[in-house]
């Protein structure tokens, strides 16, 4: 009756289970066993030698190391590739034991789901690796704390920051250096959030490798790493352009607030400068004025042609007056007044003006292009107070798709350049961030 169980557990047993005498041939054999290798039956392996039934390569090393496991143990184990009757090859884990009557136990654990499994799973995370490491963006893994150790980041770390994964890792304990100060606030309140078991999110500027300013926005979750240790996983992307665009977005409405506010107080003004005119008119056509009344109202008549003059630029200012392009030779302009600006140059000043031959036409207003040059030289001639060298120059330019990327106004094409140059003392960065603003002025 024992022998009767244990024939019925080895049969119903999901590994193949095979028996060899002393001769090693197979005096039993479970379906599990013939169904992994291929055969009709386990009648077909029985009476067989282990050398047909369990083929595989290479025969005499593998048997040399069996033998000298049952010699020294008296089992083996390891995995082989074993070749079914159809030519086909299936991975198993091979068992060999030896019995107290001399014979042989053989077991094998039939390795190809588990083997897909792997592969599956490597498959899987090759995909991942070459999905993170190829979008434009930064992932990483950190400690929680804005000085916690870095266990990995991405290699787009050396694309948008100019450090390599290696010299990040070793820096990152003390990475808050690289993050402007004024953001640094923003960094810690978002990290903080984060413990309270919200998703950590920030923006942020990062100074990279070469000293230039990079914003970023950091998204990042704390999961259970190793050991049931807490970290962070997230992404940083690079926003810098975004970050361009809103400001120029919020440049153009202020610039447009303001264009608002210019035109209707020059509309309003421009009224009043007709009531005025009109009457300096009226008292100059007036019979045996006294000279020095007269003079007077000249003079307020001068002030109101300025004036009239500074509601014309207003309305300019606000787009509310008709300008009138036209197709220009720039040369020209610039030669016609080079002899007007060299007037207005201190004698230490040195003004060079470079005109190209053939250079191209362009459509704008003859007016504006001049007001805008004399604005230019005037200002170069302030921040040369101890003289300098001014250049006034013309030339064709090609600007490429590369040049529009950094320059987001910019449509790739032909174009001519009008260039004003100096040696003089140049804007700190307050100034800049203010010199398109119209009533702005140092």
């Amino acid at each position: 009756e024992t022998v009767r169980r244990q024939s019925l557990a080895m049969d119903s047993s999901i590994e193949g289970i095979g028996i060899l005498d002393e001769k090693g041939v197979h005096s039993y054999a479970n379906s599990a066993l013939a169904s992994m290798l291929g055969f009709d039956s386990p009648q077909r392996i029985v009476d067989q030698p282990w050398q047909v039934v369990y083929a595989f390569q290479p025969i005499a090393e593998i048997e040399s190391q069996v033998r000298k496991g049952l010699r020294e143990t008296g089992k083996w184990a390891g995995n082989l590739q074993l070749r079914r009757p159809d030519g086909s090859r299936i991975p198993v884990e091979f068992h060999v034991g030896r019995m107290p009557d001399g014979s042989t136990v053989c077991v094998c654990r039939d390795l190809s789901q588990h083997q897909q499994a792997e592969k599956a799973r490597a498959d899987a995370e090759t995909k991942y690796r070459m999905l993170v490491e190829h979008v434009n963006a930064i992932t990483y893994i950190a400690d929680i704390g804005i000085n916690g150790k870095w266990f990995y980041i991405s290699p787009q770390v050396e694309n948008i920051l100019g450090f390599t994964p290696e010299e990040w890792l070793a820096l990152s304990t003390s990475w808050d250096q690289l993050i402007h100060p004024d953001d640094l606030p923003v960094v810690i309140a978002a990290e903080m959030q984060s413990q309270n078991g919200y998703p950590f999110q920030a923006e942020f500027r990062v100074r990279r490798k070469d000293g230039r300013e990079v914003w970023l926005s950091d998204t990042a979750v704390i999961v259970q790493g190793s050991d049931s240790h807490p970290v962070m996983e997230g992404i940083m992307v690079d926003i810098t352009e975004r970050k361009a665009l809103e400001t120029q977005l919020q440049q153009s409405r202020k610039m447009e607030a303001v264009g608002r506010l210019a035109g209707g107080i020059a509309h309003d003004f421009n009224n009043l400068l007709t009531i005025i005119s009109g009457y300096t008119e009226l008292a100059l056509n007036r019979q045996n004025l006294p000279s020095e009344v007269q003079a007077d109202i000249e003079r307020i008549e001068n002030a109101s042609g300025r004036a009239a003059a500074l509601v014309r630029q207003l309305l300019a200012f606000s787009r509310k007056q008709v300008l009138q392009p036209k197709i220009l030779d720039l040369n020209k302009i610039v030669l016609n007044l080079d002899s007007l600006l060299r007037r207005l140059m201190d004698e230490r000043i040195e003004m060079v003006t470079r005109v190209k031959d053939d250079l191209g036409k362009v459509k704008a207003d003859p007016a504006q292009v001049e007001q805008v040059i004399m604005n230019l030289v005037v200002n170069a001639r302030d921040a040369m107070p101890e003289g300098g060298r001014l250049v006034v120059e013309t030339c064709n330019a090609d600007l490429d798709a590369n040049y529009a990327v950094d320059h987001v106004s910019v449509k790739p094409g032909k174009y001519v350049m009008l260039a004003v140059s100096d040696t003089g003392v140049g804007m700190d960065r307050q100034t800049v961030a203010h010199i398109f603003e119209p009533f702005f002025t140092t």
